[in-house]
């Protein structure tokens, strides 16, 4: 009866374990996804609809799904990272607005002047006299 009970204790560990592993090896290709965006946010043809594709997920579910892990979208937390980097370029005082937001991974200077206002409140010009985060 003893032996009973302990085989069945171990069964359920086991399952918790392979359980806690599962969930782990889930989320495993959001992490990698993330690191790329991280390593390769200055690349303008990074497209982060291709991760959905390299992984086997539907575009929509790595969206969802990524977003729960990491509060934003990939494409959200992709042009986060590269305005941050414009920002901090352009405080650097080393490249004008151009430069910043082509060494940042944006090919369209007008996009990204659209997107920089947005986040910082003002247009990237004034950022370099005038930080504002």
């Amino acid at each position: 009866m003893a032996l009973s009970i302990l085989y069945e204790i171990l069964a359920l560990i086991a399952e918790k374990k392979d359980a806690q592993y599962h969930q782990i090896s889930k989320n495993v290709p959001f992490f990698e996804a993330r690191d790329l965006l991280v390593k390769n946010y200055s690349d303008p043809n990074l497209n982060t609809a291709d991760f959905a594709e390299k992984y086997g997920f539907s575009d929509k579910y790595f969206r969802e799904h990524f977003r729960e892990l990491f509060g934003s979208t990939p494409t959200q937390y992709l042009i986060t990272l590269r305005l941050n980097e414009a920002a901090r370029l352009l405080t650097c005082g080393t490249h004008n607005v151009k430069q910043a937001a082509l060494a940042a991974g944006f090919s369209d200077i007008y996009y990204f002047g659209r997107l920089f206002k947005k986040r910082f409140k003002c247009p990237p010009s004034n950022f370099i006299t005038k930080p504002t985060e």
